[in-house]
């Protein structure tokens, strides 16, 4: 015999079957398990602004649980209470930081930052877990921001001592010295100008006068062997004259000069006949009277030969 249903028990059925799911959907939101597998821990935060129910608790990035529920406790701090999935496990010392998963969301979740040296030991069911809030993009910026700042007012004090230093030092004087200086620049930058104006007007010599200094060159270089003869036949000049030959006919002409000294020193002595002839003053006024008869006795001579020299063509004795 088969089992009839009437339609009131399958309305009933439906009715529980809903019930049923929308309950489990809102415990699933709501981060409760159904059959309350997984441990809860709890964290105590200044502000929860952004942070709601059923809210992700990450851990590297991977979802591990869900934000159960989040109360104000009597000392006016936020108790949020954090669910973690079965097989999950915190070790002792581990951090749960409340922070924005991206710079535009305004929603926070649970991240799960594990100590530097993770112990084996780890949270039980209900257990404390230091709470962390992570700081905002503007508060970084502040703390970024705050030693710069110092900097800067500290440069603009010290840009406003040097001013007013200058100003201290910039008298009438120091100010007349500073134009002058500065028409002196101009001056000299006219003076650079007429200069670079009148190259420009000689740029033409200027480039005859580089031709012709590159034609020079490249003149030396195409005589170059004829040259290194020329510098070669005078070291072999030189070194001939510094030879053994040379020694011998310097030498020879040093003999020659000692002896012509040698014979001038006797000239000039009063030892021999010529220096006592050279220095006698008697016998140079003797040979002057000497020359000067003879030179009568010619022109007597000349005028009368007939007294010197007698020609007798016939025999007589008689003599002009």
């Amino acid at each position: 015999m088969a089992l009839k249903v009437n339609n009131e028990a399958k309305i009933g059925i439906l009715v529980i079957v809903a019930v049923a799911a929308v309950i489990f959907g809102l415990r699933m939101l709501q981060g409760k398990s159904l059959f309350n597998n997984g441990v809860d821990l709890h964290a105590l935060y200044d502000d929860a602004s952004g942070l709601q129910t059923s809210a992700p608790v990450l851990l590297k990035g991977v979802s591990i649980g869900r934000v159960k529920e989040i109360q104000i406790t009597d000392q006016q701090k936020i108790k949020v209470t954090i669910h973690l999935n079965e097989g999950v496990n915190i070790p002792v010392g581990s951090i749960a930081e409340m922070q924005s998963p991206s710079m535009l969301s305004s929603d926070k979740v649970i991240s799960i930052v594990f100590p530097s040296n993770s112990s084996a030991n780890y949270l039980k069911d209900g257990a404390n877990i230091e709470g962390k809030m992570q700081g905002s993009l503007v508060d970084e910026l502040k703390g970024g921001l705050n030693p710069i700042m110092a900097n800067v007012d500290g440069t603009i004090q010290n840009i406003d001592s040097v001013v007013l230093s200058v100003n201290n030092i910039m008298n009438f004087q120091t100010q007349q010295s500073l134009r002058n200086t500065i028409q002196n620049l101009d001056k000299a930058i006219a003076d650079l100008s007429t200069l670079a104006h009148a190259l420009s007007q000689q740029s033409g010599q200027i480039s005859g006068i580089m031709k012709s200094v590159n034609g020079f060159a490249d003149n030396l270089n195409q005589n170059n062997p004829k040259i290194t003869n020329i510098l070669t036949n005078a070291e072999t000049a030189t070194n001939s004259l510094t030879g053994p030959e040379i020694k011998e006919t310097l030498k020879s002409l040093q003999e020659a000069a000692d002896k012509l000294n040698a014979t001038i020193n006797n000239i000039n002595s009063t030892d021999g006949s010529l220096g006592l002839l050279m220095r006698d003053r008697a016998l140079y006024d003797n040979i002057n009277k000497m020359s000067k008869s003879l030179d009568e006795l010619m022109i007597d001579l000349k005028n009368h030969p007939g007294r010197y020299i007698n020609v007798s063509v016939f025999g007589s004795d008689k003599r002009n």
